[in-house]
């Protein structure tokens, strides 16, 4: 009656590094994931009141214009300008399904 057989040395011995590689590879991605946590940005208050600052002088707003001016990410521009929207600070004039086009809201009276 046959049954399993055993692995030998060499089989177990790659059985064993592969398993190491998984174990190393999740922890790798689980650090990778507590980085992305943390650079989730955080605009000062400080950036805040000079975009808004500056912005009030521009004929027209892109999240593209704030993001190469003060070096962020287009995403976090698109957050600043959403919150500057809501305090009323600019007015939205056109939005597509990629760029929001902003105009200062003394502008739009």
């Amino acid at each position: 009656m046959g049954g399993k057989k055993k692995l030998t040395i060499t089989q177990m011995e790659k059985r064993q590094q592969v398993l190491q590689r998984r174990q190393q590879e999740r922890e790798r991605r689980a650090q990778q994931a507590e980085m992305r946590q943390e650079k989730i940005a955080l605009v000062s208050d400080e950036l805040m009141k000079t975009i808004a600052s500056e912005i009030a002088k521009w004929k027209c707003i892109t999240p593209y214009e704030v993001a190469t001016k003060y070096s962020l990410k287009i995403s976090t521009a698109r957050k600043i300008l959403r919150t500057l929207h809501s305090q009323g600070i600019i007015t939205l004039v056109d939005k597509g399904r990629r760029v929001e086009i902003y105009i200062p809201a003394k502008a739009s009276s």
